[in-house]
């Protein structure tokens, strides 16, 4: 009995042990949370600071003026501060009457744990509002949740900072007004350029920039690829046309990959009017049929694929064959 009760104090006191480092570990996670946020909040408002004091140097206008070689009255000089990702941005000065290429000031990078929420582009120092959202830990907080599937966005902290009425201000967390900012990359909103032969944009996009002006989106997911789609006989490589006799047989053969998704379904449309055939499967042979009652005819076929996230294949050239039927 004494041993007994020996033990069960051993294993008191174990736990107990454990529940306090715990504790502690916890506790230590959310003061180093803040600590880290508060430096990058002041390592961001010092560029800020700099920034301002960039705004009332004269000579950038002299220097548009000089570098593009055009004389303008009472020109206006904008500064900047630019993002180029989520963690690395620059400060400007922009001439837009006379010159398009911003002049650099100076680059900085956050500090380590930081980001800049997406959406947002950075600051133009002026009258109005233009503000940012930086965040800590949003890449592990990704991490936590892709690996383990669970959502932790207690782990985060946010704060919002920039300028309003050309004043340096840490602005309300839950304030969605964040005012203008600078046109910048894709990358630097943030977001994502997507591939548009094997992803498709999910979530916001941002139209008319100039490194993918149609496909920058919050996110990327994969889509269906048509990795061959050939015919028996074979096509010729460079037209993608292939000649048959009219009520002759054309066998046709495909692959296709579904990344991220468990299936797909296939669309065979043999472009004379038929049923399209129909396949469950990502790899097939399906034979057609082509008949002509004019001289010769042309018929385009095309496969399509759709995953289980009904995601689509992209239209591409490889993905049609052009049938010649000649009597």
């Amino acid at each position: 009995m004494l041993h007994l009760f020996h033990d069960m104090r051993v294993l008191t006191t174990f736990f107990t042990i454990l529940i306090i480092l715990a504790v502690l570990l916890v506790g230590g996670f959310f003061v180093g949370r803040e600590i880290i946020l508060s430096w990058g909040v002041g390592s961001f408002k010092t560029a800020l600071k700099s920034l301002e004091v960039q705004s009332k140097n004269g000579g950038y206008a002299a220097r548009c003026q000089n570098e593009s070689g055009t004389s303008v009255t009472g020109l206006t000089v904008q500064t900047q501060l630019r993002f180029t990702s989520d963690t690395e941005y620059v400060l400007e000065a922009t001439c837009d009457q006379i010159s398009t290429k911003p002049i650099l000031i100076s680059k900085h990078t956050l500090p380590p744990f930081i980001s800049k929420v997406p959406g947002t582009s950075g600051i133009i120092w002026g009258n109005g509002r233009s503000a940012v959202e930086l965040e800590v830990f949003h890449n592990l907080v990704n991490e936590i949740s892709r690996v383990a599937n669970i959502e932790v966005p207690f782990l985060q902290k946010k704060a919002i900072i920039g300028i309003d009425g050309m004043e340096i201000t840490q602005l309300n967390d839950k304030e969605t007004d964040l005012g203008a900012g600078p046109v910048t990359s894709c990358t630097g909103y943030g977001y994502k350029c997507c591939q548009q032969e094997t992803q498709v944009g999910v979530g916001a996009s941002i139209d008319g920039l100039n490194e993918c002006p149609t496909t920058c989106f919050s996110s990327c997911s994969a889509r269906p690829v048509v990795l061959s789609f050939n015919t028996s006989p074979f096509p010729d490589p460079r037209t993608r046309e292939v000649a048959s006799a009219n009520g002759g047989m054309v066998d046709f053969a495909y692959v296709v990959d579904t990344p991220g998704a468990s299936s797909a379904q296939v669309t065979i449309d043999f472009g004379d009017g038929t049923t399209p055939a129909l396949m469950n499967e990502t790899t097939g042979k399906v034979t057609h049929k082509y008949t002509c009652e004019m001289p010769n005819c042309m018929y385009i076929a095309k496969i399509t694929a759709i995953d289980n996230w009904q995601v689509s294949t992209y239209d591409a050239v490889l993905n049609s064959i052009k049938i010649k039927v000649e009597n």
